[in-house]
């Protein structure tokens, strides 16, 4: 956690190269992960006409990097309303974990 920033406040970024083809409604949230650590792969910002019907944010990890990326979500003043994580099988074993 940085010291510098008070509880909900916003994290000021730098919009990246990459982070420009992402969904406007999402690009902050993603950056915002990205800058936490949280390796994100995939993203949108959700409705009509978009993959998700809510706007969705996939990242790899484990039960501790949910909820890792759940407070740095939350301290920064998103309204998370779901977290799942999904697991990959492969030869009867699990391969990773993903949100």
């Amino acid at each position: 956690m940085n010291p510098t920033y008070e509880f909900n406040q916003r994290l000021p970024i730098d919009i990246s190269e990459a982070a420009k083809s992402l969904d406007p409604g999402i690009r902050e949230i993603v950056e915002l992960f990205n800058a936490h650590g949280i390796e994100t792969f995939q993203s949108c910002e959700g409705g009509k006409g978009h993959a998700f019907q809510d706007p969705t944010i996939q990242f790899y990890g484990d039960l501790p990097e949910g909820y890792y990326a759940l407070s740095v979500a939350v301290r920064y003043g998103y309204n998370v309303r779901r977290l799942g994580m999904y697991i990959n099988l492969e030869d009867n074993g699990i391969r990773e974990g993903f949100y």
